[in-house]
């Protein structure tokens, strides 16, 4: 079976197919902290993942499963075994979370708020328990390809711990990571600093991406027309880079790296609020902690609202549900009655802004 890894070093390769525990059907290259296939584990009878990683002198980068073999929490990948197969590389096992990454999920499923906000408590959650003593763990990579989305329970898993790094006692903070230049806190731009509120930092622009703000893939998508053009006459690639990196540095020091009007218009201010304060480049304006952030999201009470089609759908705790629809007049916005029926409430507004404020004030 050709699954693509033919850049993977002949060691892992010539492991995978000799081993005979796991039958494997797939591998995937994404991310940058070690190869990843996944299979049918024969004995235990379900999917699981084997990440392979290079061991180092003295086996030095055996931090990561020793890590997660030591916590155990529902938004934390757990460890089910670990090998050393040379004196280059090891792996471990987890299970296969079927949802694969949050990047991937966000694009092939229409969220709502509250799946939103609750896949971004989910993260919050998990750090809470990484950062707490005496784990005293910061993750330094929160971002979407390093969540799993578990599709049962529709709840989300840190999983890459790459990066991840202990915080001694006597510190609040350490020196950042090098990964993932868009999500870098202002603390890592002006002091190469790292701490609990940086994770913070990083989970507010994940709620930001789920909530259906832009932030794209493409660096050079983060540049204006005019920045771009003078990044396309750079002709050394290494001053071209530093150019866009100073130009994305520069957003991320100023608070300015995300547009929250880029947002859907039924995301409420009070949401806009949270996550402006949970991404602001001043520490003493940020939460303080993954716990004050959670907290904030649990005392939000928003409406939650998914686009369906060309339809908005919406739903508040106390059971009411309503509908935007758009025709030739503008929208009509209706609330539901008995039997399931809907009823229209108001007049037809030439705005969506102005029918979502229906839904508000009904």
């Amino acid at each position: 079976m050709d699954l693509g890894d033919q850049n993977v070093d002949d060691e892992i390769r010539d492991f995978i197919c000799s081993q005979t525990d796991i039958e494997i059907d797939k591998y995937s290259d994404v991310g940058c902290n070690g190869e990843l296939y996944f299979g049918v584990h024969k004995i235990f009878k379900e999917r699981v993942a084997l990440k392979f990683y290079h061991t180092g002198k003295a086996g030095l980068f055996h931090k990561e499963p020793q890590i997660l073999r030591k916590i155990r929490h529902a938004n934390i990948i757990e460890v089910l075994d670990a090998k050393i197969i040379s004196g280059q590389h090891a792996y471990f096992l987890t299970k296969e979370i079927d949802g694969g990454d949050l990047e991937t999920y966000m694009r092939n499923v229409d969220l709502d708020v509250f799946t939103s906000l609750g896949l971004a408590q989910d993260i919050l959650r998990g750090l809470s328990e990484m950062h707490k003593d005496p784990n005293r763990l910061l993750h330094r990579d929160i971002k979407p390809n390093n969540i799993l989305v578990d599709n049962m329970s529709t709840s989300a898993i840190i999983a890459d711990f790459g990066s991840v790094k202990y915080i001694p006692s006597n510190q609040t903070s350490i020196t950042a990571s090098k990964n993932s230049l868009v999500y870098k806190p202002c603390e890592s731009v002006t002091n190469n600093e790292f701490n609990c509120q940086s994770d913070v930092y990083q989970t507010g622009l994940v709620l930001f991406q789920l909530l259906g703000g832009f932030f794209p893939l493409a660096i050079a998508d983060w540049l204006s027309k005019n920045d771009y053009q003078k990044a396309l006459n750079i002709s050394v690639y290494f001053d071209q880079q530093s150019f866009i990196e100073k130009i994305i540095n520069n957003r991320i020091v100023k608070g300015k790296l995300i547009n929250l009007d880029s947002l859907p218009h039924y995301v409420d201010s009070k949401l806009k609020s949270i996550i402006k304060k949970a991404t602001h480049p001043d520490l003493n304006v940020r939460y303080k902690s993954a716990v004050d952030f959670l907290n904030s999201i649990y005392k939000s009470d928003a409406i939650n609202w998914q686009k369906n089609g060309g339809d908005y759908l919406a739903s508040k705790r106390n059971g009411n549900q309503y509908k935007i629809t758009c025709d030739s007049k503008g929208f009509t916005t209706e609330k539901s009655v008995k039997n399931n029926s809907f009823r229209k409430i108001g007049l037809h507004v030439l705005s969506i802004a102005e029918a979502i404020e229906l839904v508000k004030k009904n």
